[in-house]
């Protein structure tokens, strides 16, 4: 199976509103669990998405996470929400998680093509030893 597929499966997987199940989780049962969940899960997806070579997939993805997040924190709103999220509103919370997770995931996917770039070097036979 080739890198089309894959791609495509990567994307609807990110295009789960993960920044809402965290927040919806932080909300209902004041854990931190959806948040940790999130971060695991968008971590490989980046990751994924790098081994594969396919960065549009984590940025088109992305942009459906956020887009799905913010139309179920939209239906959610509340004043008992907005006063839970202080000094932000959910809105507000919901970009600045969206902002942080790029940020951790420009990260996993900066490790991840040094690391695919350095074992391509290693594999080169003429290259020379320095």
């Amino acid at each position: 199976m080739g890198k089309y597929p894959w791609s495509v499966l990567i994307v609807i997987v990110y295009a789960l509103p993960f920044v809402y199940f965290g927040m919806q989780q932080d909300y209902g049962h004041q854990s931190p669990i959806g948040y940790v969940a999130m971060v695991a899960v968008m971590g490989l997806l980046a990751f994924a998405s790098m081994k594969l070579g396919s960065v549009y997939a984590l940025l088109i993805g992305n942009i459906a996470s956020f887009a799905v997040s913010f139309y179920f924190v939209g239906k959610m709103q509340g004043d008992t929400l907005d006063a839970f999220f202080k000094p932000l509103s959910a809105e507000q919370t919901l970009i600045f998680v969206s902002v942080l997770m790029l940020v951790l995931q420009a990260v996993v996917a900066g490790i991840t093509y040094w690391i695919i770039l350095r074992k391509k070097r290693s594999m080169n036979p003429y290259r020379s030893a320095s």
